[in-house]
């Protein structure tokens, strides 16, 4: 996937002052990305985060960012529960939205912010920021030539030790906290992106509270998922092992499983890292080394300016109908392992 050079700058706004709104405006300014202007619920929040990352605009709600007439699109990157009233804000006032993944806290609201989007006629997109970037283009290259044979099956894990003094909000079941939302979505993601959607889903997990040991007690308002352990049944036999945890670090890795080898990616699979295909008998067929290791957030950013740049409304990468399928299947998951909200 190539990006040329746009014929007009797209001005960005941006929906959230935390830490991963820092993180990535820092790293899309570093490739030339235009970043406009930030909106927060408070001014003070909003002109801190300005003057450190040289904005030209500051507001002091997300209603003022998405009027401002410098912003020609908005980076929704609040927290969980919040995307759904932040992205019709930016929709109703005419402007293009990448929404931070999860796309909202569950399927109906998804669907609320594509019929939106498709009757304003903006672009909008779920940042499942993995899905551009070039390590995973190239091991869909590498699958396309057969160099594993049939991929068959699918082996993924996110878990990292996120405690409540570490991230808070991962424990509040009222900001749509849990491992499932914000860490369990990229191995589904991959596994959906993989085989298509599952067929069958079987999900256990374990909720924070009483019983979740040592960080459950007493921290947020209890009922999230700790720890998440999914199995995915696909058409054509395929299937998908997948796992996500928020008190215990894991591997990060994910492998792919062929009739003639393997792909085994090195962890964090959902950042820009390195792989290698395998034959069965784990000798190295091909190599990729990544030249960098940084999150690779900028090639979502690109895709979305090609497909404004372009008169898109969606991108083919990452259609709305499947942000809203996929987030269906997360209902389902928290169905089967007792998560609820409100």
């Amino acid at each position: 996937m190539s990006y040329a050079p746009q014929t007009k700058t797209i001005r960005w706004g941006v929906m959230g002052a935390g830490r991963l709104a820092r993180d990535v405006v820092r790293e899309v300014q570093s490739h030339g990305v235009h970043v406009q202007a930030i909106g927060a619920r408070d001014q003070q929040r909003a002109d801190e985060f300005a003057a450190e990352l040289g904005l030209p605009n500051a507001h002091a709600s997300y209603f003022g960012l998405a009027n401002d007439p410098e912003v020609d699109a908005v980076y929704v990157v609040t927290t969980n529960q919040a995307h759904l009233e932040c992205a019709l804000i930016a929709i109703a006032a005419g402007k293009h939205v990448l929404i931070e993944k999860p796309f909202a806290m569950d399927a109906t609201e998804s669907s609320q912010i594509q019929a939106a989007a498709q009757a304003a006629g903006v672009f909008c997109m779920e940042a499942m920021w993995t899905r551009f970037l070039p390590m995973h283009v190239e091991i869909a290259r590498c699958l396309s030539e057969g160099m594993i044979g049939e991929a068959q099956y699918l082996l993924a894990d996110h878990s990292q030790y996120l405690p409540p003094s570490i991230s808070e909000r991962l424990w509040s079941r009222e900001l749509g906290g849990g491992a499932l939302l914000d860490l369990g979505v990229y191995p589904i993601n991959f596994a959906a992106r993989l085989f298509g959607l599952p067929t069958g889903v079987v999900a256990r997990g374990t909720l924070t509270g009483p019983d979740a040991g040592p960080f459950g007690d007493g921290v947020g308002d209890g009922g999230v998922d700790a720890e998440v352990a999914i199995i995915f049944d696909h058409a054509g036999g395929h299937r998908s092992t997948l796992h996500a945890c928020m008190t215990q670090a894991g591997p990060t890795d994910a492998t792919i499983l062929g009739t003639k080898g393997s792909i085994v990616i090195e962890g964090p699979f959902y950042f820009q890292t390195s792989f290698k295909v395998l034959n069965p008998q784990r000798e190295v067929l091909y190599s990729y080394e990544s030249p960098s290791r940084e999150a690779g957030k900028i090639f979502q950013f690109l895709e979305t300016q090609r497909c404004i740049d372009a008169g898109l409304t969606e991108s083919a990468v990452m259609p709305l109908e499947e942000s809203v399928a996929l987030m269906g299947l997360m209902d389902e998951v928290r169905s089967q392992i007792g998560v609820v909200w409100g």
